[in-house]
């Protein structure tokens, strides 16, 4: 997650004074079971955040307050999907139509 992380974030205008590495990497450790355009989302909201607070008369640039800002924003709005409700069952792989063959 931390490569697709900063192949999205590459594309943004970050603060100078900002370091992507250790930004991101608490970010990817803390968003398990997303996907690249899930990823690419919460880009999307920290550059959202940036140009709010930019137009309000803050300094430009996406910065590493701005991608908490959308973190906190995507987990209390996303909706859990099918691979997260498998993921986190208690059920056996045997119900799940013949994965209790295949070798995890």
């Amino acid at each position: 997650r931390l490569e697709i992380l900063t192949i999205h974030a590459s594309k943004l205008t970050l603060d100078k004074f900002m370091d992507l590495q250790s930004t991101l990497k608490p970010i990817a450790q803390a968003t398990p079971g997303l996907v690249g355009a899930d990823l690419a989302a919460l880009c999307n909201e920290a550059a959202i955040n940036a140009a709010r607070r930019y137009s309000d008369g803050g300094p430009p640039g996406v910065t590493a307050q701005d991608f908490d800002m959308a973190l906190d924003i995507y987990l209390r709005t996303r909706r859990p999907g099918t691979a997260n409700q498998i993921l986190s069952t208690t059920r056996p792989f045997s119900l799940f139509g013949g994965t209790a063959s295949n070798k995890f």
